[in-house]
């Protein structure tokens, strides 16, 4: 049904069926009169669903975990009156469930200005009637004006009957106060503090006419006048606040200033003391034999290699600093070596190494970096030693004797596969006349040895060599050639 554009005087029953709508309902264009009525039927209400302006006729219904289900609506046109109800605006509705027990359902009912009955717009509440009007009771709700409609919305509806609105009977006011924290005040024999700072309180009975009073509750609590001091100080030191020391024992508290401010409220200050530890520290070093550090211009070396120094006033916050003093001074390196023939060692074990070409301006040697070291051309030869950062040189060693190679045996012997992990073949190129071969680890120690050979090829089992660096010796005639071999 439309009413846009004019106004509806009805006497009797308005009948909308199941889904039926009425249609641009306003101020100026609205269905009245006091003995007639609007009837919306078999309206299915679901559980947890927002139902708004049913049917158009001005009330909504948000239902709760139970479900209304079948739901009649009425729509009256006139004031009601009763026990504990004087008066109340021309629009009341009839609703009736299928369920109407437990529904926890939220109602809104909607009015328009011309509908007041001289009450106060903006003190409206919901009243119920559950004996057909004879007695009514101010359920509360929440009025509002959102500019275009006025409404009042109740939540927590155990269940549905007559209801309309009024503020006929209801005296409104507030209560506003400030307290300090921890403070409270009692309205209505009910208790507000920081925990419950607001509320509604429903006076009952009051006044000539025995109406209702709500008042509303505004409490202010001030927050604790709460504050921090933090501060730091050197080892030893303190602070005094609000008469008490606190130091390395009692670095924390709280201190309670009473009566402050304008409210006269108490003020608790919270101190967090920062106590340095004695700035100590180590200082670790090692140098190499016959050096020496300076520390706080104190020299340490191998007579004095211990010791603590402080430093006075040091940082941000002046204090003092303990240092203890640990030097290592390392012993000297042995740079002795020993030959064999063609190969030089170097006595000093777990170091690394650097073999120098003393008859090149003592040029290190390309990959030689090993403790051991075999020439193959005759010349001077040392060993830089290096344990940790210390370094030494070893004195240049002459080899004399390396490297033989006779024309005889020429470019033709040879020694394959190199390196090796098992046999390993020898060709010498040309028969031997009663040669001999001798195997010799990196110490000289001979580990292999065949004699009176007539033969121009040699296969040689190494498997039971352990791995490492071996010198073949090949001799015939007075001739003799020394090859290198790797055995993994």
């Amino acid at each position: 049904m439309e009413a846009t554009g004019v106004d509806f005087h009805i006497d009797g029953e308005m009948y909308l069926f199941s889904s039926g709508v009425i249609i641009g309902e306003s101020s100026q264009d609205r269905i009245y009169g006091a003995n007639g009525y609007i009837f919306l039927d078999n309206q299915s209400l679901s559980t947890n669903t927002a139902y708004n302006n049913i049917g158009g006729m001005g009330i909504s219904i948000t239902t709760g975990a139970t479900a209304p289900g079948s739901t009649n609506i009425k729509r009256y046109h006139n004031s009601r009156s009763g026990t504990g109800l004087t008066s109340s605006v021309d629009r009341w509705f009839d609703i009736s469930p299928s369920t109407n027990a437990g529904l926890d359902a939220t109602l809104k009912i909607e009015y328009f200005t011309e509908e007041l009955n001289g009450l106060t717009d903006n003190a409206m509440t919901l009243y119920k009637s559950t004996d057909i009007g004879s007695t009514w009771t101010n359920e509360g709700g929440i009025w509002t004006d959102n500019g275009t409609e006025d409404y009042i919305t109740l939540t927590g509806i155990d269940g549905f009957s007559d209801w309309t609105a009024s503020s006929y009977c209801t005296l409104v006011g507030s209560v506003t106060n400030t307290i300090c924290a921890k403070e409270s005040i009692v309205v209505n024999g009910n208790t507000y503090d920081a925990a419950t700072p607001n509320g509604t309180e429903t006076f009952t009975g009051i006044g000539p006419n025995i109406c209702d009073s709500i008042v509303t509750i505004n409490l202010t609590v001030l927050p604790n006048k709460t504050g921090t001091n933090n501060q730091t100080v050197c080892y030893s030191g303190s602070i005094s606040v609000n008469g008490n020391t606190y130091d390395a024992a009692t670095p924390t508290g709280t201190e309670t200033f009473t009566g402050i401010g304008p409210n006269s409220c108490d003020s608790i200050v919270t101190v967090n003391l920062t106590v340095l530890p004695e700035k100590t520290g180590t200082n670790n070093q090692t140098v190499c034999f016959g050096g020496s550090i300076s520390v706080n211009g104190n020299t340490y070396d191998a007579a004095t290699p211990t010791g603590t120094e402080t430093f006075t006033g040091i940082g941000a916050n002046s204090c003092d600093s303990i240092v203890t003093v640990n030097l290592t001074v390392l012993a000297t390196i042995d740079i002795s070596t020993t030959t064999n023939n063609m190969v030089m060692t170097a006595n000093t074990t777990n170091a690394t190494y650097q073999w120098l070409d003393c008859n090149n301006n003592n040029n290190p040697i390309s990959g030689e970096t090993n403790q051991t070291y075999t020439a193959s051309t005759s010349g001077n030869y040392s060993v830089v030693v290096t344990i940790v950062s210390c370094s030494d040189t070893s004195a240049c060693i002459n080899l004399s004797t390396v490297g033989i190679n006779e024309t005889n045996f020429g470019e033709a012997v040879s020694l394959y596969p190199n390196p090796a992990t098992g046999n390993v073949n020898l060709n010498f190129g040309q028969s031997l006349n009663g040669g001999s071969v001798i195997i010799a680890d990196v110490k000289g120690k001979q580990v292999y040895s065949l004699d009176n050979l007539n033969r121009q090829l040699l296969n040689l089992d190494i498997n039971h060599f352990s791995n490492g660096i071996y010198f073949v010796k090949i001799l015939n005639n007075n001739q003799q050639k020394v090859i290198k071999l790797i055995k993994q």
